[in-house]
């Protein structure tokens, strides 16, 4: 579920009423002896711990939305080693690329085709008939008004191009230290909670002989 949303808390508290749910049914059906059964016994030791990391969930949600920076000792500790610990990654790395991400595209030049200037051999030269200065000077001022032309709309496109840009740029949103810390830290709540209930097993069963 998503770290910024509330949904994650009440999914959570409806696990904890089924696990009360659930031993009330078991209190009723299996006899007690002295002392809460197994069953029973496991299900109190997964209630304390929905409700611990229950907590844990409040407090990273909190710091979801947080502005400012980390340190950098905590930023390489928990976006560095912690991430790659928990198969996550290097996050540095991608906190870089979003901050580049924006300089490249602003920065960045459009790389335009020019025209080439191609200069004939002095061999190939062919020999046509001579034009009169008139004509000659109005197929140049057709050539200008053509390059004009061309030129204000290459302008246009530019602009336009530059515009689309900054628009994406405004538009993507901008990942936070604290955004990757909450990640880091939801999937080490995660393992450890695996982790507890896989001990609370067999701690359980051998407390309750």
């Amino acid at each position: 579920m998503p770290i910024d949303k509330g949904d994650r808390i009440s999914f959570g508290v409806t696990i904890q009423l089924s696990m009360v749910v659930s031993l009330v049914f078991v209190t009723e059906v299996l006899p007690v002896k002295g002392a809460l059964p197994y069953f029973a016994s496991l299900i109190v030791v997964c209630m304390a711990l929905m409700g611990l990391f229950l907590l844990f969930t409040l407090y990273i949600i909190s710091l979801h939305d947080k502005e400012g920076s980390l340190s950098p000792m905590a930023k390489t500790f928990f976006l560095r080693y912690m991430a790659k610990f928990l198969l996550l990654g290097d996050l540095t790395e991608k906190e870089a690329a979003s901050g580049d991400g924006e300089a490249g595209l602003t920065g960045g030049k459009l790389a335009w085709p020019k025209r080439a200037n191609r200069v004939v051999p002095a061999d190939d030269v062919v020999v046509t008939d001579v034009e009169t200065p008139a004509a000659v000077s109005k197929t140049t001022r057709q050539h200008t008004r053509l390059e004009a032309a061309l030129e204000e709309q290459t302008s246009c496109l530019r602009n336009l191009i530059r515009m689309a840009e900054e628009q994406a740029v405004q538009g993507e949103p901008k990942v936070s230290d604290y955004t990757l810390l909450t990640q880091v830290l939801d999937r080490l709540c995660l393992v450890l909670y695996v982790i507890s209930v896989a001990v609370a097993v067999p701690m359980t069963m051998y407390l309750g002989k």
